[in-house]
């Protein structure tokens, strides 16, 4: 019997091939995939621990899409506008993506006035008044 060398979640012929899924910090979710990066954000107000985390993303080499999905956030302030330029700035200065899919129309509206609708990744239409 020979001992597999192969690192956990992988199999003789190659790597698993599913997401991996990190519960981070309470209502964020982080899948990595080989082409992006998925944050899932499921509560109201993003916090401090979320632009950490992000940030962690951000700065780790990975996956060239980073993609947020705010599940329930439905607002945003002008910081946290201006944090999440900032960071989607030092994503493309890494050589990656950062985009927001599918927001509300209230963190589109936020984001638009801190000239970042350029992030935004519509799938389907109109996401809520």
């Amino acid at each position: 019997h020979v001992a597999s060398t192969a690192p956990a979640g992988a199999t003789a012929t190659g790597p698993r091939r599913g997401p991996t899924k990190t519960a981070t910090a309470k209502g964020i979710i982080v899948e990595t995939h080989p082409k992006a990066t998925i944050v899932r954000v499921s509560r109201e107000r993003l916090g401090d621990d979320f632009f950490v985390l992000l940030a962690e993303e951000v700065a780790r080499e990975g996956a060239p899409s980073i993609l947020l999905e705010f599940r329930e956030l439905q607002a945003m302030d002008a910081t946290e506008g201006r944090a999440l330029a900032a960071l989607a700035d030092k994503a493309t200065a890494a050589g990656r993506s950062l985009r927001i899919v599918n927001p509300h129309d209230g963190v589109a509206d936020a984001l638009g006035k801190v000239n970042l609708s350029s992030i935004i990744l519509r799938t389907r239409q109109g996401t809520g008044a």
